[in-house]
């Protein structure tokens, strides 16, 4: 820190005795001189001269040749200056030379400016678990660092940018199995109004024929409760012994379909009743209210039907109109139908070889046939 005495030109009052001439006079004003009066330099008067001084509480004695006192106290303006510089910022480190015995030393430094840590440095590197620059975006081979604003880069790289981003709190992605073909994706387990949690083992497609066209119109899936099928069978092994426990296995299982074009009720149901109606053995009036039900809906894209088999043979079906996001366990079937025969009738259509299916069934058999490994 330099004295005032040294900064200023002309003289102060630490300087006793000395004449200067009237160019060398500091730039500062006294109180009340105007800088036209400034100007004029040795020129101004002796009288505005002292009353300058004496408002300014510095008596002055007028001498031939001598110069006013500043109407300030040089102490002062140190004082200010020093405090001034000790809150501006210190220049970053030096970067390391090498010494005598070939160590590195870095130039001692009383403090560190409060944005230095802000900039690059190799060292934070480790601390985030990054190589240095590895994940910098605005890093360049030949020098990394920070573009500015006309697009050059200006060296200095932001341990904030090449820090990994936290993880955002918020609900978790939920496992889900997707059919390949619709993209349509099923919850990998899901709670229905009745006997808990189910697993989803397998999802497929219904492609239609229409003359040389193939029209997707459903996307379909298979739950089933994991822990009673396992306790049904010690090991399935194969596919056939893996769709005798899906058809007959005394546990709760769930075939759901998910629309993925607009059809109506009638052409659904009248669908399922040319198939199904040869295979009830002339137990119709089950399968009537079956299709009776499912006339009544409008089956547009995003449509979910739902038909769950419970252990004692009976069948629940739910249809959850598009767009509707209500959970399952909160809902109620809108047909139960207890014979076992309708239910039976449905799982062996979906799990012959040559069924509506061929590729969800696939994915089903193989699933069941892991259980017990």
């Amino acid at each position: 820190m330099t004295s005032l005495a040294t900064r200023l030109p002309g003289p102060t009052q630490l300087v006793v005795g000395r004449r200067a001439a009237a160019s060398c006079l500091p730039a500062f004003l006294p109180c009340g001189q105007s800088r036209s009066q400034g100007a004029a330099g040795a020129g101004t008067s002796r009288a505005t001269v002292a009353a300058a001084a004496a408002r300014n509480g510095k008596p002055w004695t007028p001498s031939p040749g001598s110069l006013p006192p500043l109407p300030y106290s040089v102490a002062s303006v140190d004082d200010a200056l020093a405090s001034l510089d000790s809150t501006l910022p210190t220049t970053a480190p030096p970067l390391p030379v090498a010494g005598e015995e070939g160590a590195l030393h870095c130039a001692q430094q009383s403090s560190r400016a409060p944005w230095w840590d802000e900039l690059s440095s190799s060292e934070s590197d480790s601390e985030h678990g990054l190589e240095p620059w590895r994940d910098d975006p605005y890093w360049t081979p030949d020098r990394p660092g920070l573009c500015g604003a006309d697009g050059q880069e200006d060296g200095r790289s932001r341990r904030s940018d090449r820090r990994p981003a936290k993880a955002q709190r918020g609900p978790s992605t939920m496992a889900t199995v997707t059919d390949p073909v619709t993209g349509v994706a099923f919850p990998a387990q899901q709670a229905f109004w009745k006997n808990g949690m189910l697993t989803c083992v397998g999802a497929g497609v219904r492609v239609k024929k229409v003359g040389f066209l193939s029209i997707k119109a459903y996307a379909v899936c298979q739950y089933i409760d994991i822990e009673a099928a396992s306790a049904a069978t010690s090991k399935p092994g194969c596919e056939a012994a893996a769709q005798q426990l899906l058809q007959g296995g005394a546990f709760t299982r769930v075939l759901q379909m998910h629309m993925v074009r607009d059809v109506t009720g009638d052409q659904f149901s009248q669908t399922l009743d040319e198939v199904m109606r040869p295979l009830m053995q002339g137990d119709s009036a089950d399968l009537d209210a079956f299709c009776a039900f499912l006339s009544g809906h409008p089956l547009t894209t995003g449509t979910q039907i739902t038909f769950m088999r419970h252990a004692d043979g009976s069948l629940d079906v739910c249809v959850r109109a598009a767009g509707d996001t209500t959970p399952y366990n909160q809902l109620q079937p809108g047909l139960t139908i207890t014979a076992p025969r309708l239910g039976d009738t449905l799982w062996s259509l979906f799990l012959a070889p040559k069924g509506p299916t061929p590729e969800a069934r696939k994915a089903w058999l193989e699933a069941v046939a892991k259980l017990g490994a």
